[in-house]
């Protein structure tokens, strides 16, 4: 899953890269819309090994996957965007 934000037009444009990858398949929409702020604020797109312990000192790194699925992880009005990774997670489809 990956969640875009940003101006519409570009987008749109980097939707169209994405979907013309070879490295991506049976890229789909899941949700499109308008959102007053970003829901991700803080968050960058990255790729690493996660076998190697010292990528957990990166800045940035997130222990999302490998932490109990809480109440607390959200707030009490989770975005569409926040209710997707926690079944992401819950479910584990990633595995």
């Amino acid at each position: 899953m990956q969640l875009l934000e940003g101006e519409k037009e570009a987008l749109d444009r980097l939707f169209e890269k994405i979907k013309s990858d070879p490295r991506h398949r049976n890229v789909i929409t899941l949700l499109s819309g308008e959102q007053k702020e970003r829901g991700f604020a803080d968050f960058a797109m990255g790729f690493q090994n996660l076998d190697d312990p010292s990528i957990r000192s990166l800045p940035g790194y997130s222990p999302y996957l490998d932490v109990k699925l809480s109440a607390d992880e959200f707030s009490d009005d989770p975005t569409n965007a926040q209710r997707l990774l926690r079944i992401f997670k819950r479910t584990a489809l990633w595995l």
